[in-house]
């Protein structure tokens, strides 16, 4: 009977136990699952994430400030960093609060490690002087990528003779520029510190020397791993070796390979819509298609162990397809960790697997402290495992993405960490990217899974590639459309202002405040939120042009033409500049998202080369041209109607002609030159408009001349077309030839613009042409000196601010 009984009170026990246990389960499930209905649980913050994120923000700081400061200060600045190191752990053992002294043990671990890569990178660079060695072995580090003036590709020099070992910038030889990723050559060629000018970007990029042999010698590595790795890949992009866009789009996906995508429409409307990073070697896109593929999994029920074992075979095929590259190593790592939020159910297991993750990143390689692509993979995987859950349940209360919350979720949590440093860093913002992101994922891991297949099947069987590849294209031709579709939407995307210091610390503060918040919205809060947005967008796109008064405003572009003119909410952007970031930038500064026209007054790159970087980032009606350019046969003016065409399209791309006028606004574009083309589009083919403004105070006058100079102004003049003038756009950014005494005497504008960079290298604007200027009693207003300068008309004058 005691016996039995104590079976009763056992089994009870037994069962007990297993019903706290599915409670405990479920309410584990529910505080962590990102689809639970209602409330969600905030994440606590393990010490290890702590730790490595103080870590990293202390290494990138301190490497940062390493290149401004004296070496002498160096060795004192890592003791001081060692003794706080030391008090951090006494105070972890006498029972200090953990989280200050995790937080301080961080900190001081980070300064160690960032002081002590610029000690490392200033004893390199010294060696890099005193070397003798001419003999050199590149391995390069990168696929060569082809420039303004040749192509070049990032190496790691090897000399034989004593064993010293360099990180290079090398500048191919001209015929040379098919250098991929894992490729060895050899050169005799001296190394040397790179330029003032070029200093702190290769400081930040770890590279300590440049060099530009006359000739290489390609190396045969096919016995090592590397080779055999570099090898696979170089046969996996021949492949895909057509000229298209699904091809470039393949081996971008599938090699990340990415010279024939990098100048194609494609690729632009992939910025455009802010999907980039599925098209870069970045832990984000991998961490979006294992989350798609667990989700697919899921769906059908899978066993949690075959949907693992299925992703990293996805991972594992990737880097065997991209040749390994540290860049493709550090993606899967947090690819991996990424993983580990959808399959495990204690997110703060996954916040310290991505914290023991970015701890050895930064431990073995201090300078991926301030490598862009680690920031973006490493805040987009944050974003996803800490604030996913608490995006998803706001989701959750609205019924019409109900259903679609947990990708949604996922996309908009990377967003959230990463957002603001895009925009900063392309100055643009993708405003269809939550929606663009939602739609192209599954597209982009269809594509993606299907590439990696039909590469792995082709390569080990070619005979079956004319097969298997078709499936590839056809994956990635559905993906291609439906991100070009996404980028032909009216304000896809807007240009932005915004410093990358701002963008680096909004895109660290949004994520800490929503975590410290954690607020919990309702489906009615978030539909105010969003309306409130889109008043907001609304008035400052529509309403707000209307209220600007009538002005010309100079851009600073650096070396390089663009001028704004704008009047009652009409905008003509003439000519654009080579910069495309500072042309995005300026045109946010003056709040323009749409432009009547872009007017080219000629085809040279410094008048005209980033007009296709404004393709979806500001809505253009039409482009105007010289009347000749269109049938010019000369390389640049077919450029440039290729440009033009691919931006408006060719129906759009209009003529213009001596005699012909524009309205903007108020203002009115008088056409005074050229007749015709002498100069095959160049300087002196320049378009030169003559700019009216009536008002009660009389009428205003401008004359923009690109680089026409003064053999042309006084033809004009003597046609009588010009004379005394208000504002003057000084020809060729002020060269020696803008303006003689004889002209300048005709036209003696009460302000002259001069665009031209700082510190260029053609002496612009000339000393004599200055002289000019100043002895007609002229105000002169320089890009270089002051930044924006703005001409705003009134009845009672012009009045001038300047940003800078």
């Amino acid at each position: 009977m005691g016996n039995e009984r104590g079976g009763h009170v056992k089994d009870a026990a037994r069962r007990l136990r297993m019903r706290a246990s599915v409670l405990g389960q479920h309410s584990s499930d529910t505080l962590d699952d990102p689809c639970a209905q209602g409330s969600v649980k905030r994440p606590s913050m393990p010490p290890l994430t702590i730790l490595a994120l103080a870590l990293w923000g202390a290494c990138a700081g301190s490497y940062t400030l390493g290149f401004r400061c004296a070496r002498e200060f160096l060795v004192p600045l890592i003791f001081v960093a060692c003794v706080l190191f030391a008090l951090a752990i006494v105070a972890l053992m006498r029972g200090a609060p953990p989280t200050l002294a995790v937080l301080t043990l961080g900190l001081a671990i980070g300064c160690v490690l960032g002081f002590s890569a610029t000690l490392s990178y200033i004893a390199k660079a010294d060696q890099v002087i005193a070397s003798p060695v001419q003999e050199w072995c590149f391995t390069a580090e990168e696929d060569a990528r082809q420039g303004d003036f040749g192509a070049t590709v990032h190496v790691v020099a090897h000399s034989e003779s004593n064993g010293e070992e360099h990180a290079v910038s090398v500048t191919l030889p001209k015929g040379e520029s098919d250098i991929f990723y894992g490729d060895s050559f050899s050169a005799t060629c001296a190394l040397s510190q790179p330029r003032e000018a070029s200093a702190k970007r290769f400081y930040l990029q770890g590279t300590n020397a440049v060099s530009s042999p006359g000739a290489i010698e390609r190396l045969d590595n096919s016995r090592s791993l590397g080779g055999v790795l570099a090898n696979v890949r170089k046969s996996a992009i021949a492949l895909f070796d057509g000229q298209g866009d699904t091809d470039a789009l393949c081996q971008a996906l599938v090699c990340g390979y990415r010279e024939q995508l990098r100048d194609s429409d494609l690729y632009a409307a992939c910025k455009t819509v802010g999907v980039a990073h599925l098209v870069a070697v970045s832990g984000a896109h991998l961490s979006i298609t294992c989350g798609m593929i667990a989700s697919v999994l899921q769906v059908v029920r899978t066993p949690r162990r075959l949907s693992l074992a299925i992703q990293l075979a996805v991972i594992s095929i990737y880097l065997v397809l991209t040749g390994m590259p540290i860049s493709a190593l550090r993606a899967a790592a947090m690819a991996i960790v990424g993983m580990m939020s959808f399959l495990a159910r204690r997110r703060r297991t996954t916040l310290s697997a991505l914290g023991a993750c970015i701890v050895v990143i930064i431990t073995i390689s201090p300078q991926s402290s301030v490598s862009i692509s680690f920031f973006l993979s490493a805040m987009s995987t944050l974003g996803i495992i800490a604030l996913m859950p608490l995006i998803s349940s706001w989701l959750s209360n609205i019924p019409i993405v109900r259903r679609i919350a947990e990708p949604l979720a996922l996309t908009l949590a990377a967003m959230v960490a990463t957002t603001p440093f895009s925009a900063a860093l392309f100055s643009q913002l993708p405003l269809v990217s939550p929606v663009a992101n939602l739609v192209v994922a599954p597209l982009f891991t269809l594509a993606l899974s299907v590439s990696l297949v039909g590469s792995v099947v082709s390569l080990a069987a070619p005979v079956v590639a004319p097969l298997a590849l078709p499936f590839a294209n056809g994956a990635a031709f559905l993906l291609a459309q439906a991100i070009t579709i996404f980028a032909e939407i009216p304000f896809a995307c807007v240009p932005v202002s915004l410093s990358v210091p701002w963008g680096l610390a909004l895109s660290i503060a949004g994520p800490l405040l929503l975590w410290l918040l954690w607020p919990q919205l309702t489906g009615a809060t978030i539909f105010a939120m969003v309306s409130a947005a889109c008043a907001c967008a609304i008035a400052l796109v529509v309403v707000v042009p209307l209220f600007r008064p009538s002005e010309i405003v100079m851009l600073d572009v650096a070396q390089g033409d663009a001028f704004l003119v704008r009047s009652k909410g009409s905008a003509i952007l003439i000519d654009t500049g080579n910069h495309d970031t500072l042309l995005k930038e300026a045109l946010a500064r003056q709040g323009i998202f749409h432009l009547d026209a872009v007017l080219i007054t000629h085809a040279d790159d410094d008048h005209c080369g980033s007009l296709q970087a404004l393709d979806g980032v500001v809505a253009i009606d039409s482009v105007l041209v010289a009347r000749d350019a269109l049938t010019c046969d000369c390389e640049s003016c077919e450029n440039l109607i290729e440009s033009a065409s691919s931006v408006v399209g060719f129906a759009n791309v209009e003529p213009l002609a001596v005699g012909d006028a524009i309205a903007c606004g108020d203002f009115s574009l008088k056409v005074i030159w050229p007749h015709g083309f002498s100069d095959e589009g160049g300087n002196a083919d320049s378009l030169c408009l003559l700019a009216s403004l009536a008002t009660s105070g009389g009428t205003w006058t401008a004359l923009f001349c690109g680089d026409a100079e003064s053999d042309q102004l006084k033809e004009i003049i003597d046609e009588g077309e010009l004379g005394d003038i208000d504002i003057y756009k000084v020809g060729h950014h002020g060269s020696k030839a803008a303006l003689t005494e004889s002209v300048v005497e005709v036209i003696r504008p009460e302000i002259s613009l001069i665009s031209v960079g700082e510190g260029n290298r053609y002496g612009h604007p000339a000393a004599q042409t200055l002289s000019l200027l100043d002895k007609v009693g002229s105000h002169v207003f320089r890009a270089d000196e002051m930044g924006d300068v703005s001409c705003e008309f009134s009845n009672d004058g012009i009045r001038i601010t300047a940003l800078g």
